[in-house]
């Protein structure tokens, strides 16, 4: 068995590939400690050729896997099913990591025996600094980083146990295409009992005009968001009878299923706006989200205007049932 799994998703990947490999090649750790898993999700491009031929001149443990084009869910999965390592980590083929980064993580997980490393995902190295003050760098169970990480959503990449995932079952959901990393992140650390939050390396990520983030539509992505939110309620509710996590998706969900609103206003897309509007349930988160957001005095009041609209709708529907 190896210390660690890297797995890394390929889709037409061949102008970004380089800059992982060269990563993982430079690393620290020894070699034969870690394995690398390219899964690739149906390429048309050279990415495969790039990859046996960087990867044939080193002296790491890889293999190549090619599937038909199902996600990038569907190909963390598969690597997860024929991984080697005790952790598991995945990296994107367009992202890359400092050489110590492997070892500083491996080192922190067996000498505090966690179940799970948290890392930052920075763009910037100015970035690293306001990371270390993260309310989520105080606290080291899974329960506690997860109202931090809920409270103060940052992109990030973890260190799994390969361990908890299979005891709890845990794998990334194939049918969403947009906030897998929260659906994921939030069910681990429901599983996880210790938990580092490493704050000395980072995860590289890198923006370019190419990611499916970035080109995604916004409303199709705050609905996928409102679906992630409404599974991992249930979710919760049927594992765990924590309502403070519970409350903490629900407010959630309200942050995004307000912002969807607001975004149908400034459209004009009012047969969307009576569709979201059906699905606020959950009044009081509402009012917080209004009261802690970055809103100008304009959309405040207007923000203010929709939660009174809906708590008259759920007040007729109360005397209607009644």
């Amino acid at each position: 068995m190896f210390n660690i799994s890297v797995i890394i998703p390929i889709y037409d990947s061949a102008n970004t590939i380089e800059k992982p490999i060269n990563s993982l090649i430079s690393q620290t750790m020894n070699p034969e400690e870690f394995e690398v898993l390219f899964i690739d999700d149906g390429s048309e491009d050279n990415s495969s050729e790039i990859i046996h031929k960087m990867m044939g001149h080193s002296s790491n443990n890889w293999s190549y896997i090619r599937q038909n084009n199902r996600g990038v869910s569907s190909a963390r999965n598969k690597g997860m099913y024929v991984a080697n390592g005790k952790y598991i980590f995945f990296l994107d083929a367009d992202d890359q990591i400092p050489a110590d980064f492997l070892e500083t993580l491996w080192n922190h997980a067996e000498k505090d025996e966690v179940d799970l490393c948290w890392i930052w995902k920075i763009f910037r190295s100015s970035e690293k600094f306001r990371l270390k003050n993260h309310p989520m760098c105080g606290f080291n169970t899974g329960k506690e980083c997860l109202q931090a990480y809920l409270d103060q959503p940052r992109n990030a990449q973890i260190l799994i146990n390969q361990a908890v995932l299979n005891a709890h079952n845990i794998r990334q959901s194939e049918d969403i295409d947009f906030g897998e990393d929260v659906d994921f992140f939030v069910r681990t650390l429901l599983h996880s009992r210790k938990v580092h939050v490493e704050q000395e390396v980072f995860y590289l990520s890198q923006k370019h005009k190419h990611q499916v983030s970035r080109n995604m539509d916004k409303i199709h992505a705050r609905l996928t968001m409102i679906k992630v939110y409404d599974r991992l309620i249930l979710y919760c509710k049927e594992n765990f009878l924590d309502c403070v996590v519970i409350d903490l998706l629900y407010t959630k969900r309200a942050e995004i299923l307000f912002k969807l609103l607001l975004l149908t206003v400034k459209k004009r897309d009012w047969s969307h706006f009576s569709e979201f509007f059906k699905k606020m349930d959950f009044p009081g988160a509402y009012q917080h989200v209004i009261e802690k957001s970055n809103l100008s005095p304009k959309w405040r009041i207007r923000g203010v205007f929709i939660l009174r609209i809906n708590k008259t709708r759920h007040l007729w529907k109360k005397i209607w049932q009644d």
